[in-house]
């Protein structure tokens, strides 16, 4: 077996190699399965690494262009995402009430995610996960626009921040292909994330010697 790993590594890639391999280990263990074979010939295999491919980050200009491509209705997700760091559950989960523009703070106390199809929402799932965030001046000034422009204000604290179409809770999956492809496309960034912008935040963390697990 290592004999054949060895010769398919020379005509073809690594991720080949290990694709190949792993439809071969999925035959022998349903072969251990079912009795014809005692144990899989697979243990011990040495494979081909991998090559590791770095993932280009947004700069600032991606991220201007990124936000207006959005829209206005979604435009500022994108600066909580890469200014402070939120996932894309806990910017979905944000509520009215929940941001303090005059302390220039937020509460991630809540998050929207979404499995099979189901709407999931309810509190981060570990205690370190609900934090209160200080929003930097610019931010403040982007959700106190968004906010005026939504019709928004103090008094719809249970109201969420960005909304669906017909008002409720943002769908990963909807929003991913409505509004989020559209945009990193027109701005010729198809394989960009929202999970990008978290790593933006991260690296400009590490830029300014702070360190990322603390922070």
């Amino acid at each position: 077996l290592q004999e054949l790993v060895n010769d398919w590594a020379r005509t073809a890639k690594p991720s080949t190699v290990h694709l190949r391999f792993a439809v071969l280990r999925t035959a022998l263990l349903a072969a251990v399965t079912g009795e014809v074979l005692g144990r899989s010939p697979c243990r011990g295999i040495r494979l081909p690494k991998r090559e590791q491919r770095r993932r280009s980050l947004p700069d600032i200009t991606d991220l201007e262009r990124l936000a207006s491509a959005m829209g206005t209705d979604y435009s500022a997700m994108v600066w909580l995402g890469a200014l402070l760091g939120m996932r894309w559950g806990e910017v979905a989960g944000l509520r009215v009430g929940s941001v303090d523009l005059l302390r220039r703070q937020l509460i991630v106390g809540e998050t929207v995610g979404e499995a099979k199809g189901v709407l999931h929402i309810g509190a981060p799932k570990t205690a370190a996960g609900r934090r209160l965030l200080p929003i930097p001046v610019v931010v403040c000034d982007v959700l106190a626009e968004h906010m005026q422009a939504q019709g928004l204000t103090g008094d719809d604290g249970d109201e969420w921040v960005f909304r669906s179409p017909r008002g409720g809770p943002l769908r990963y999956s909807m929003w991913h292909l409505r509004v989020w492809i559209p945009a990193r496309d027109a701005i010729g960034r198809p394989a960009l994330g929202f999970h990008d912008l978290r790593r933006f935040y991260a690296s400009q963390l590490v830029e300014a010697g702070v360190d990322v697990k603390v922070s």
